[in-house]
């Protein structure tokens, strides 16, 4: 996988479920919502909203990643590939 011209290995994998890539601990609503997510995802058009900081980027890699569904991120500048590209990363190593 390619992401903005960096090249990143090991990022599919599985597990038993996606709480096992979840790479922190659980915050109010974070549980539930990666519970929803996992249980509703692919059937639905899904819409996650949630206050700046609330881990929606750990929360949605983590149920992506679960069944290898690939990921493509699209934001307005390049300076906003960095935080996505970091949480994929620590969701990865928590795999490990």
């Amino acid at each position: 996988m390619i992401i903005k011209g960096r090249e990143t290995e090991g990022i599919y994998m599985r597990g038993e479920s996606s709480r096992d890539l979840f790479p922190y601990t659980f915050r109010e609503g974070q549980e539930e919502a990666l519970e929803f997510l996992q249980s509703h995802f692919p059937e639905k058009n899904i819409c996650l909203d949630a206050a700046t900081g609330f881990g929606k980027t750990p929360i949605i890699l983590s149920v992506l990643l679960m069944d290898e569904w690939p990921v493509l991120w699209t934001v307005r500048t390049g300076n906003e590939t960095d935080r996505p590209v970091e949480e994929l990363k620590t969701v990865n190593d928590a795999a490990d």
